[in-house]
């Protein structure tokens, strides 16, 4: 677990003035300003694994993480722009001599703390899964891994993104992938 503090007294930060540019194209974009300003974060990170089967080659362990950070301008007491909600999963990890897999349950918080013209993000749940098979054929290493992310195809938006309400997070994505690598000793 760590936590922290700090706080900074010309920390540059997008704040978005409330005016919108119109391109040549017509796409209308909000005016971002760079601004100085006094701001304090403080949050924390944890990160717990419990060892539930360990019977060699087995072995299962239950993850447990979260995190979240408060930031605030103290100057105008206003929130920072962007930031993170708080976050947490839990999960399960398979490891056996070549075969590998985890399920994964992941949270996010709405945000409903933003800055000036700016608004809630709401929160999400996420089921994300993988399996892979590890092959080691003289001194070379395969892996084959099959991942699935957003399983439920969840829609969820970004809350420290200036552009999630039009690009959201990816959908569902189940990907396989293969990788080699050279054993050193």
């Amino acid at each position: 677990m760590s936590l922290f503090a700090t706080r900074f007294t010309d920390y540059i930060f997008e704040r978005d003035t409330g005016t919108t540019f119109t391109t040549g194209d017509g796409d209308v974009l909000p005016v971002i300003q760079f601004t100085p300003g006094t701001a304090q974060f403080y949050g924390a990170e944890a990160h717990v694994d419990f060892g539930l089967v360990h019977a060699d080659p087995h072995h299962l362990d239950l993850e447990l993480r979260s995190d979240y950070v408060h930031a605030e301008l103290t100057d105008i007491n206003e929130p920072v722009p962007l930031q993170p909600p708080l976050r947490a999963s839990l999960g399960l990890k398979y490891q056996g001599r070549a075969l590998w897999a985890s399920l994964e349950g992941a949270w996010a918080d709405k945000q409903d703390r933003f800055a000036a013209f700016d608004t809630e993000t709401p929160g999400y749940t996420w089921v994300n899964a993988a399996v892979g098979y590890r092959l080691i054929a003289g001194r070379t290493v395969h892996d084959f891994i099959l991942r699935g992310v957003n399983l439920t195809d969840k829609l969820a938006f970004n809350s420290v993104s200036r552009f999630r309400e039009a690009v959201p997070l990816p959908g569902r994505d189940c990907e396989p992938q293969l990788s080699a690598g050279v054993l050193t000793r």
